[in-house]
């Protein structure tokens, strides 16, 4: 599998998220039942910022560029880590910090 820019993860995590009924929170993903699962997991549905980015690049979104981004994303100062941020923010807000973490790598040039 080649390797997928920083931008093109973003993107696609986003993507897989956009619908509030494809997103979720306190677990990287859900299946049908809306029990926790792996993101991995054939029967997952529902998948939290993590989650997403794991599924569209599962050789490496957890360390690495799309997560360093999306965390440089997150208010300066901030204490929440990127799960937290997706457990205690409204789908909206996980999704403008998507956009802002990839307008961010955009403007640097880093895509």
């Amino acid at each position: 599998m080649e390797q997928q820019s920083t931008v093109g993860v973003l993107r696609a995590a986003r993507e897989k998220i956009t619908d509030p009924n494809k997103w979720t929170r306190e677990y990287s993903a859900r299946n049908a039942d809306g029990v926790g699962v792996d993101p991995l997991d054939p029967e997952a549905v529902r998948w939290c910022a993590l989650g997403a980015m794991r599924v569209v690049n599962p050789n490496g979104c957890i360390v690495g560029s799309p997560y360093e981004a999306l965390t440089r994303a997150l208010n300066p100062g901030s204490a929440d880590g990127i799960a937290d941020f997706n457990d205690h923010r409204t789908h909206e807000e996980v999704l403008a910090l998507f956009d802002k973490a990839i307008a961010a790598e955009e403007k640097e040039g880093r895509v």
